[in-house]
């Protein structure tokens, strides 16, 4: 099985990604939203005070996988870079300059963010408290 739009060599390309509609200064702009099991990339972010977050065993990895030890990454490149939200907030931040980059999952088909500023984001459920629980993949 591939993922979204996949294609048999498992890499997903840029004109599959979703766009989506979002208001911004009282215009609407078309982002590109891409997720990946737990995790969504959205383009055109600004990125607010933030802080570097080094690459790990050589790779830029956006999330890890709390029980199968797997994790949503890009193979370290000067072309990938992830930033922390300088705050409370703990967003993460990601830019991509130069070429098309591919976003790597151990159970998940690749697919290709464009060069740019993306908002990345975790999904979350609901706990029987109502508070926001991300989910475990």
């Amino acid at each position: 099985m591939h993922g979204l739009g996949g294609r048999p060599d498992g890499v997903n390309q840029l004109a599959e990604n979703k766009p989506i509609s979002h208001k911004k200064d009282g215009k609407m702009t078309k982002r590109i939203a891409i997720r990946q099991g737990d995790v969504l990339v959205v383009s055109g972010a600004q990125i607010p005070a933030v802080v570097p977050v080094p690459p790990e065993n050589g790779r830029v990895i956006l999330a890890h996988g709390e029980h199968t030890g797997h994790h949503h990454s890009f193979g370290h490149s000067r072309e990938v870079a992830l930033f922390r939200e300088d705050g409370s907030g703990g967003g993460l931040f990601l830019s991509v300059t130069g070429t098309p980059m591919p976003l790597e999952h151990q159970e998940h088909s690749a697919l290709i963010v464009a060069p740019g500023v993306h908002e990345v984001v975790r999904q979350v459920q609901w706990s029987d408290q109502d508070e926001p629980i991300q989910v475990q993949d």
